[in-house]
């Protein structure tokens, strides 16, 4: 038995022994993303039929678990989320409760509701020290950790550990449980999935013309999805980039090694690559992991800080969304009334970038979808719940081409855009804006 093990030895608890502290009527908050427990969550949804009126919040969580459905008369569990990508088949199976939130504000709910009774975390082995990593992944799972009446951990002896605020000493953990049989957890990018190989052709051309937006000197941000990242091959000519971001866009630690990102320039963090989620890719870990030094992984309430973002030197965020309309509002999270992502914290860069000295945000789309719909429309359709208002939209790129939003008149914004829409759908929107008196 290693030493850890002996040192701890009162704390630990079986499986079944864990999940029977789940009780009628408890909220019980998950880790998030590399931190979800996948090991006791599908434990627990084999159990549900015991329990009543439990609530779990898991805000990225990572598990396709068969929870009640969301129309349920009994409520066994209800398993929640404010962010949908990891969990989609879930979600569109109507098996949990999506919970607008951002993932800045998600864990404020419990400042109204009261702390969760219990925590459910995934937690790397404790070293030398007793501390232990949340793995590739922050996000609020630290804080909320924190938060939680009882905590229990299970512990996966291969979990990544990252310099900067990822640990946690296992004085804070009530319980741990040994993992039995499972090996390491698969990577999160197994749920995400990938471009084709015509969206990616066409994702690279506005890939390129956005990275004419980029100067030497910028502070990085770039979101989840084929289209920010499509930006990522086009920086190796830029100097002196740096790197503040929630996420780490794949192409980022290649540009890292290469020098292209230094962070000569950042007003925080100069040197440093700070985020709070490392690659989901194994072979960009392996990156990181030779270049340890350079990566600072911080949790929500730095990266997402509004005055940390706008005072970055010319802090310049990336992102995309599922539609803009002709006056420049953008829905990302959404897809009429289905939620299809989450908020992330999107909105948080934007509104950053939008007040940092030099900064700009822009947004990356195709111009139409896979099934040959405008992602350009005139009025965004019914039930479309806006992520970036119109006064922070300023640059969207397509494959056709730029425009510049920031201070433009409606007719203006109007014309820049129908001119990046595919050209099979420019007539109909050019109808329909002077059907509305846009131009």
């Amino acid at each position: 038995m290693s030493d850890w093990r002996e040192r701890y030895a009162d704390k630990r608890i079986e499986a079944g022994a864990a999940l029977d502290l789940v009780r009628d009527g408890m909220i019980v908050h998950l880790g998030c993303a590399a931190a979800t427990p996948r090991y006791l969550l599908p434990r627990l949804a084999a159990r549900r039929e015991r329990l009543r009126d439990v609530i779990v919040y898991g805000d990225i969580a990572f598990n396709g678990s068969h929870f009640d459905g969301t129309l349920d008369e009994q409520r066994h569990i209800d398993l929640r989320v404010s962010h949908v990508t990891l969990t989609r088949p879930v979600y569109q199976a109507r098996r949990l409760s999506y919970t607008p939130a951002t993932i800045v504000n998600a864990h404020r709910r419990y400042d109204r509701i009261g702390n969760p009774d219990l925590g459910l975390f995934r937690l790397s082995e404790p070293d030398e020290n007793g501390r232990m990593s949340f793995g590739s992944s922050l996000w609020d799972s630290k804080i909320m950790l924190r938060r939680c009446k009882k905590v229990v951990a299970e512990i996966e002896p291969d979990l990544l550990r990252c310099a900067g605020d990822n640990f946690v000493h296992i004085d804070e953990v009530d319980f741990w449980v040994e993992i039995e049989n499972e090996g390491a957890a698969p990577p999160i990018s197994a749920a995400l999935p990938p471009a084709t190989p015509e969206e990616s052709a066409i994702l690279d051309v506005a890939g390129a013309y956005a990275a004419e937006l980029v100067q030497d000197g910028d502070t990085l941000e770039i979101g989840v999805g084929a289209a920010p990242i499509a930006i990522t091959p086009h920086l190796h000519h830029k100097r002196d980039l740096g790197y503040h971001s929630e996420l780490t866009a794949p192409g980022v630690p290649a540009l890292h090694e290469a020098g292209v990102i230094n962070g000569r320039r950042k007003t925080h963090d100069p040197g440093k690559l700070v985020v709070t989620a490392l690659p989901f890719d194994r072979e960009e870990l392996a990156i990181v992991a030779r270049n340890a030094d350079a990566w600072v992984m911080r949790g929500i309430d730095y990266i997402h800080d509004i005055e940390i973002i706008r005072t970055q030197h010319q802090m310049t965020a990336i992102n995309t969304g599922t539609m803009i309309d002709l006056t420049g509002q953008i829905v990302f999270d959404s897809i009429g009334h289905e939620i299809y992502t989450g908020p992330g914290g999107q909105i948080e860069f934007v509104v950053g970038a939008a007040y940092s000295p030099a900064g700009k945000n822009i947004h990356i789309f195709a111009s139409q979808t896979n099934a040959g719909q405008s992602r350009i429309v005139a009025e965004l359709p019914p039930g479309s719940y806006v992520g970036t208002p119109r006064y922070f939209t300023d640059h969207v790129v397509t494959e056709y081409g730029l425009a510049s939003l920031m201070g433009k008149t409606e007719r203006e914004r109007a014309l820049e855009l129908i001119a990046l829409a595919h050209p099979d759908h420019q007539p109909e929107l050019r109808n329909q804006a002077r059907r509305l008196g846009l131009i």
